[in-house]
């Protein structure tokens, strides 16, 4: 379990911290209400990021599977947190948690899972090749 936890949860763990981060500074910056540079700067950088996993779990000695599964972290933590907004809505939320609202977060969530993925596993593939195994000397 240690060895899965270096290979896959740590540094798919550490891209989705950066990822959160570089969202909450982009969140700083003031724009002029135009929603669609908000919602699709945070693109940009999702294939570095899944680089950036796929290379700590190369670094790591993980293997391909483990590499890209660290690399596609942040949408698992994206559906996560759907899956938590939808219990904080329906039980603790003073407002009703009505279907629009659900299936517009539902749709969010669809649109991050797919096309981020996507950009994660785009810059996750160069990373992605089984690696050479040293030859011993003899």
């Amino acid at each position: 379990m240690t060895d899965r936890l270096l290979k896959v949860w740590l540094p798919g763990a550490a891209t989705c911290l950066l990822f959160f981060g570089f969202y909450f500074v982009l969140s700083l910056l003031p724009f002029l209400n135009d929603r669609f540079w908000f919602i699709s700067i945070p693109y940009l950088v999702l294939p570095f990021l899944g680089a950036v996993a796929a290379y700590l779990s190369r670094r790591m000695e993980g293997s391909v599977v483990e590499r890209i599964l660290s690399a596609l972290f942040p949408v698992f933590a994206f559906v996560a947190l759907f899956a938590v907004r939808v219990v904080y809505g329906l039980f603790f939320e003073g407002v009703p948690y009505t279907l629009p609202h659900f299936l517009l977060g539902l749709s969010v969530t669809l649109i991050f899972g797919v096309v981020g993925g996507l950009l994660l596993i785009l810059g996750a593939w160069p990373f992605c090749r089984p690696q050479p195994r040293e030859q011993s000397p003899q």
